[in-house]
């Protein structure tokens, strides 16, 4: 390695540094687990280490592209500003469907009418299973979508399914609250609140539990008519089938920003490990710095910090002709 310059592989949370390696056209023992994985892959309810990993980089690139909004608010009559929406979406009666059926036709065609109604191009979403069995989606997004709208739109598309109509014929209306509109906008380390909400598995998926709830059983007895209340009866915990979470295809293209670690390059983000105090673990051949955006931008007035709002600007410019699918 004597020949080789060192590469530096920068992307908003996490600076890799190491020699580059070339492919010589034998797979190695990783790329043959990860094979095997793929052709066995029931996760089982739960997102592995490696999905956690994604789910945190596509976090990091969705508060790196996306630009602060001002947002005025009629009921306090302030203006404020915010980066990303967070919102969740939830079925208005019993599930009457599998958990694919729900993400092919309501989940996929709610970011179709998002991208199309506010201009939605990021998002990250997460499908997790309520105590009563039914599917329902986090999501987090690059535009804030009123209450109001989020909701009519999300009851129009379950109501194909038959869902709307089943709610109103025990509440006597057509307006279910099945959205929830979260705030963010006073968290201070959104991205490290957004990992960690996105990437997080349930406590207890597969574990045996009690129903909460008692069940009322109609009998006769003597010609009477009586109710007897039955005792909680255990079952195992629904868990969602099929894709657990995805992105959109902007963020599943942000690539890290490669340049070579030499010269004054390989000073400044030494100086910013020891400056900023980050976190640094030096393998057998490569080095982990963990970082921040802000981090990369305290560079601005050197390479580093220049090369990357450079390398942001080209990524955002490339959206506008993408079309964004789930």
């Amino acid at each position: 390695m004597d020949n080789q310059i060192l590469e530096a592989s920068i992307r908003p949370d996490q600076i890799a540094i190491y020699y580059p390696v070339y492919a010589t056209g034998a797979r190695t023992d990783k790329q043959i687990n990860a094979e095997k994985n793929l052709q066995c892959n029931d996760h089982h309810g739960e997102m592995s280490l490696k999905a956690q990993r994604k789910v945190k980089k596509a976090v990091a690139w969705l508060l790196a592209v996306t630009d602060k909004k001002a947002i005025y608010s009629r009921k306090q009559g302030k203006k404020y500003h915010m980066k990303i929406g967070f919102i969740t979406l939830t079925l208005s009666a019993p599930q009457m469907h599998d958990d694919n059926t729900i993400k092919s036709k309501l989940l996929h065609q709610f970011f179709v009418e998002a991208r199309k109604r506010w201009g939605v191009k990021h998002y990250i979403w997460k499908a997790e299973k309520e105590k009563n069995g039914r599917i329902h989606f986090h999501i987090t997004t690059d535009q804030f979508i009123p209450w109001r709208e989020l909701r009519d739109v999300w009851n129009r598309l379950q109501n194909k399914l038959g869902y709307v109509d089943h709610y109103a014929a025990s509440h006597g209306h057509h307006d279910p609250n099945s959205t929830d509109v979260h705030s963010v906008r006073k968290i201070k380390n959104l991205a490290a609140y957004l990992a960690k909400y996105l990437a997080k598995n349930e406590k207890n998926n597969t574990k045996v539990v009690k129903e909460t709830s008692f069940s009322y059983d109609h009998v006769v007895d003597n010609g009477d008519s009586k109710m007897i209340m039955s005792e909680p009866k255990e079952k195992l915990k629904k868990r969602v089938t099929g894709r657990l979470w995805g992105v959109s295809q902007s963020l599943s293209k942000c690539k890290s920003l490669t340049i070579d670690c030499v010269g004054n390059i390989a000073d400044e983000i030494d100086n910013m490990v020891k400056t900023r105090k980050l976190w640094c673990k030096n393998f057998e051949n490569y080095t982990i710095i963990k970082c921040e955006i802000k981090d990369i931008f305290s560079l601005a007035s050197g390479n580093v910090g220049a090369l990357f709002r450079k390398h942001i600007l080209m990524l955002k410019s490339s959206f506008n002709s993408q079309l964004q699918l789930i």
